[in-house]
């Protein structure tokens, strides 16, 4: 037998006789050199611990990911997506057809209706000033009114959901003359509603025919430094969210201007719950949250008493949806995208990374039996 072909069978016997771990250290660290001749690789070259280190690297890097998620509260959950279509203003108003201008009352709170483009919101504006909202159904809209002591000019104003005006219409003037003292109210009791009737109510044509200045053109801003300025008790509620879903928490702000504090807030959501009272310490802004339990365009009224007696009554109004809703040109439609962050984008990716794990131990594995009984390249 050459000598050449000896040595090779020596070395082939040697090789055999190695002991287990010597395999599992070879295919761990041992990373031979090799030359570019795009021939397949000998099992000597392979290095299963680079991979390996690569794979708990990975590991590592989601786990801390999930963690980091989990922390911000982020790790699932649902988002929702405001979607904006442009499109043309109204080009219908919404017009009071109840009361009649030079109506003269006798009581503060007056049931406003008219007519209206449908999908509206609209707002009654008192001497230039928003005292209160209402949406539009069957082309009808009704908003309860709190006038103030002397003249009060009124006028609706519709926007649509890109807070879009309409065109301007007819303003009303009515005459609030109060014949019974304003008796007192606990600021820890809800206030009653007390509306004109046809008994407190009467035309008058003496009435001054007075004009008011038009409504802003953008319903979520209001001159507060001039309310402030009439010493009357005042209940705002400014940019009220229009669509929110169910089980989503609305935020409504409101700002509360004038009066003498404590001031006793009852809030009827317009869910058929009882309504909720509220005890606050402070003028100025004040965040209200709720959460609404079933899909419906929630009438809600805010009703506000100051420690002297003095009340004031407010309306808004907000859409409630119970999954996303379509859009329209001239609308924002707010589509819920039902997504979990953990599944999509953490949670899925770890099967798969146990997957490629295993799949290397296998190759490793494999590796090692075939160089301890196989036949080596």
């Amino acid at each position: 037998m050459p000598a050449k072909q000896k040595i090779t069978k020596n070395k082939k016997r040697t090789q055999k006789k190695l002991p287990l771990h010597a395999h599992v250290k070879a295919t761990l660290l041992k990373i031979s050199p090799h030359k570019h001749t795009g021939k397949l690789l000998a099992h000597r070259h392979t290095s299963h611990g680079g991979l390996l280190l690569i794979l708990m690297m990975a590991g590592v890097t989601l786990l801390i990911s999930l963690a980091t998620l989990d922390s911000l509260g982020l790790s699932g959950g649902q988002v929702s997506v405001s979607l904006s279509v442009p499109g043309a203003s109204p080009t219908i108003g919404a017009v009071i057809t109840s009361p009649v201008t030079k109506t003269a009352i006798s009581q503060a709170l007056l049931k406003v209706s008219g007519t209206c483009p449908d999908t509206n919101v609209v707002s009654i504006y008192n001497n230039g000033y928003s005292t209160g909202s209402s949406s539009c159904h069957d082309g009808i809209f009704t908003v309860i009114v709190q006038a103030q002591i002397g003249l009060n000019v009124l006028q609706a104003q519709n926007y649509d959901d890109l807070n879009q005006s309409g065109p301007a219409t007819d303003q009303v003037t009515i005459q609030y003359e109060p014949h019974t003292s304003v008796s007192n109210t606990s600021p820890t009791t809800p206030i009653a509603i007390n509306l004109n009737t046809a008994e407190t109510m009467r035309i008058d044509p003496a009435i001054a025919a007075v004009v008011a200045p038009q409504p802003i053109a953008n319903p979520c801003y209001d001159d507060n430094q001039a309310l402030r300025n009439t010493g009357s008790l005042y209940l705002q509620v400014s940019c009220v969210t229009r669509n929110i879903f169910v089980g989503e928490t609305l935020s409504l702000p409101i700002s509360i201007i004038n009066g003498i504090k404590p001031y006793a807030l009852s809030v009827d959501w317009g869910d058929n719950e009882s309504p909720q009272v509220y005890s606050i310490q402070h003028e100025g802004t004040s965040v209200l949250q709720y959460t609404f339990k079933l899909p419906k365009v929630r009438d809600i009224t805010l009703r506000v008493a100051d420690s002297s007696g003095s009340s004031y009554i407010v309306h808004a109004v907000v859409s409630v949806n119970s999954d996303g809703t379509s859009t329209t040109a001239g609308a924002t439609g707010v589509q819920k995208v039902t997504q979990d962050l953990q599944n999509i984008w953490i949670r899925s990716s770890i099967p798969t990374y146990w997957a490629i794990l295993a799949l290397t131990c296998g190759f490793w594995v494999g590796d090692i039996f075939q160089r301890r009984f196989g036949i080596r390249s």
